[in-house]
């Protein structure tokens, strides 16, 4: 029993120095954006992101609320409605996001090789 259990611990701990080279080659990036307009528009990504995460879960909550209208015409058409808003929104987000990236192209600064 002492054998099998020294023999797991040498394998653990040659498997841990093994791990060590893999660890050290990971490269280090900073936080932060490399400049003002790169940090615009990686504030509209999350927030255009959210919003279309946002209409996704009312997609969800409104095929939901149709399927357990229970044949009452109502519910469903309301169903249908928040349905159809959600997906309103969700191209709108997108349309945003396209035209925030749009530009932001136009706005920076042409990149130079120097």
């Amino acid at each position: 029993m002492n054998k099998k259990i020294l023999g797991l611990a040498i394998l653990f701990a040659l498997l841990t120095l093994i791990q060590v080279p893999v660890v050290k080659a990971q490269r280090q990036y900073l936080p932060g954006a490399q400049d003002f307009w790169t940090m615009v528009q990686s504030f509209f990504g999350v927030i255009i992101g959210l919003i279309a995460i946002i209409a996704v879960i009312f997609i969800i909550l409104g095929a939901f609320q149709f399927l357990t209208a229970g044949g009452d015409p109502e519910k469903a058409s309301a169903a249908k409605q928040q349905i159809i808003y959600a997906v309103i929104g969700l191209f709108v987000a997108a349309a945003a996001w396209a035209l925030v990236n749009f530009v932001m192209v136009r706005i920076r600064a042409p990149e130079t090789p120097f």
